[in-house]
């Protein structure tokens, strides 16, 4: 049975990661004149203009130099804030807003940091980084865990309000909806009562 949970959680966590790559992304176009061939067509794309285009044509911009993907990091600060609250909130069933997939923007952010840690000749830097990047995963840890434990207590509530849910990330959302789920099928089939909320 844990090997059937284990796939559907690769599955699933393979799903995440294409839909953050179709994640619309804001880019500042840093070259001349380019065609970009998405969906149903191509737009073109001028030097100095803002576009949104996915995620993975972002990044292949970004690696060519072509464009600069807009405001997609999450800062040491903003991290930090997320943790206080979350923390002052522990025992309150209230969530700060996390937009998109927010918890791969964060990997994303903490592997830039350590390949720049990796390329760094200067010590002074070096050891920045490795502060930088030794922050951001303790409180990416702290955070997460302030929040599954909400989110485990949420699935247990009745008639939760339905913009709890929205305060959620994406990555959340999913987890929150999974352990629902799963929680209705062990109360109905093993228990034989009804769903709790």
């Amino acid at each position: 049975m844990n090997g059937l949970l284990e796939l559907i959680g690769i599955l699933t966590s393979d799903f995440i990661a294409r839909e953050y790559e179709e994640e619309p992304v804001k880019i500042l176009v840093t070259a001349q004149d380019l065609n970009v061939f998405i969906d149903d067509g191509f737009i073109e794309l001028t030097k100095g203009s803002e576009q949104v285009v996915p995620r993975w044509i972002a990044r292949k911009l970004a690696a060519k130099n072509q464009a600069k993907i807009v405001n997609d990091d999450i800062s040491r600060d903003m991290l930090s804030q997320l943790v206080f609250n979350e923390d002052r909130y522990r025992n309150q069933l209230r969530f700060e807003k996390l937009k998109g997939y927010f918890y791969h923007r964060m990997k994303d952010t903490l592997v830039k940091n350590v390949e720049e840690y990796g390329r760094s000749p200067d010590i002074k830097r070096l050891q920045e980084v490795s502060e930088l990047v030794r922050i951001i995963n303790d409180s990416m840890l702290s955070l997460t865990r302030l929040r599954t434990r909400k989110i485990v207590s949420l699935t247990m509530t009745p008639g939760y309000p339905a913009d709890i849910v929205e305060n959620l990330s994406e990555e959340e959302k999913i987890l929150f909806n999974a352990l629902k789920t799963i929680l209705d099928i062990y109360y109905r089939r093993f228990i034989g009562v009804e769903t709790i909320g």
